[in-house]
């Protein structure tokens, strides 16, 4: 049994939660994570802690509550002694504390409530490596620049974009300056930190001007690379209004009804189309891509959408048959030519083909001449 004598000075778990102004659950869970060292264990349930421990509870209070460092690092802090400040600005560089010292870390319910995004988001932000969280006292929390995260999800749904398509494109993002990131750090460690063997304060001063300059390269690079890719794809767009009128031209020169080529002859010169057929929507539509240059970029846009849905959506079955040859000649014109960026892949093809075997089908129930089908093949590879 032991005696009094071999925990006099010593503290009990209670004791020390009240000396250190922390509740005896979060000093068990720092006991658990290696972070303070029991002196002395008297029975199974029973132990007793050095009174240095009270510096130490501190210690993991302030670096949590102030730096956020993980647990890793402060025990590895606690077991090299009280870290002398430059040390302590080392981590700081390391870890970014500048960025989230200004709010503190918040659970996942607080998370929700701030960011507006619901818990499953949360979770699939978090799978897919956009954000991390962390234990601090047994509980699940998300440090502030995570929180940020989360706000930039729920401001781009705002302005109408998917979570889908944010989750797509932060995922990218992440995926490449992950990648990026190593590759730096690696070549610092390697080509720079070891041949140089620089002091602290060097290293400090090193990572601040290597964070300070990559941002801004980042910045300034997505920056031209929007601009790069835009400006293809608004080319890709004009190349469409080119490939439309191509076409269309190609399809009205065997187009046998009156009407109908009528309709084709002022789809081209730009003159408004009057009524409310199939075949008028759908010349509409060829209209407004092929007469880009008199549009907006924007309205462009939401006509495509507008007009690729009518098209992919389109069911011979619903069609007049004196407007079956030309709008299924249109339609499948739309779908071979239209630019990938604008379409959902599956639903294009699968409607492309559909519009393929229709074609074919006019043909041999004699809705219109044999010659039909092959000539819009012949029309569509001339483009």
């Amino acid at each position: 049994m032991t005696g009094k004598s071999e925990t006099r000075g010593l503290l009990k778990i209670s004791e020390l939660a009240r000396a250190s102004d922390v509740s005896v659950s979060t000093l068990k869970f720092y006991v658990k994570e290696g972070l303070i060292p029991i002196a002395k264990k008297t029975k199974r349930n029973m132990a007793y802690y050095h009174p240095d421990c009270i510096k130490s509870v501190r210690l993991i209070k302030y670096l949590q509550k102030n730096r956020y460092y993980p647990l890793a690092v402060i025990k590895r802090l606690l077991e090299q002694g009280k870290p002398d400040l430059a040390e302590l600005e080392l981590y700081d560089a390391i870890y970014k504390v500048e960025h989230t010292a200004a709010h503190p870390p918040l659970t996942i319910t607080a998370a929700i409530r701030q960011s507006g995004l619901s818990r499953e988001q949360i979770k699939q932000l978090e799978k897919a490596g956009v954000i991390s969280s962390f234990k601090m006292n047994g509980k699940l929390m998300f440090r502030d620049f995570d929180c940020r995260i989360m706000q930039l999800v729920k401001r781009r749904q705002e302005a109408g974009f998917t979570f889908e398509q944010t989750l797509h494109a932060f995922t990218a993002y992440e995926r490449a300056l992950n990648e990026a990131v190593k590759a730096d750090i690696d070549s610092v460690i390697s080509d720079v930190l070891m041949p140089k063997c620089p002091n602290t304060e060097e290293i400090v001063h090193m990572i601040r001007v290597s964070d300070e300059t990559l941002d801004d390269f980042v910045s300034l690079r997505r920056y031209y690379l929007n601009s790069k890719y835009g400006s293809h794809h608004i080319e890709n767009v004009s190349k469409f209004s080119a490939g439309l009128k191509s076409f269309l031209l190609s399809v009205h020169s065997f187009i046998s009804s009156t009407k109908h080529h009528a309709l084709c002859t002022n789809t081209l010169k730009g003159i408004p189309l009057e009524g409310d057929g199939y075949a008028i929507k759908a010349l509409r539509s060829y209209s407004s891509v092929i007469h880009l240059s008199e549009k907006g970029l924007a309205e462009c846009i939401s006509v495509c959408s507008q007009a690729h849905h009518f098209f992919v959506s389109l069911y011979a079955s619903a069609i007049p048959k004196t407007e079956l040859a030309l709008l299924l000649a249109l339609r499948l014109g739309w779908l071979t030519l239209v630019p990938e960026v604008l379409l959902s892949q599956p639903l294009t093809q699968k409607a492309k083909r559909r519009a393929v075997t229709e074609l074919k089908q006019l043909a041999e129930t004699g809705v219109c001449d044999s010659t039909f089908p092959n000539l819009v093949e012949q029309a569509l590879k001339g483009v």
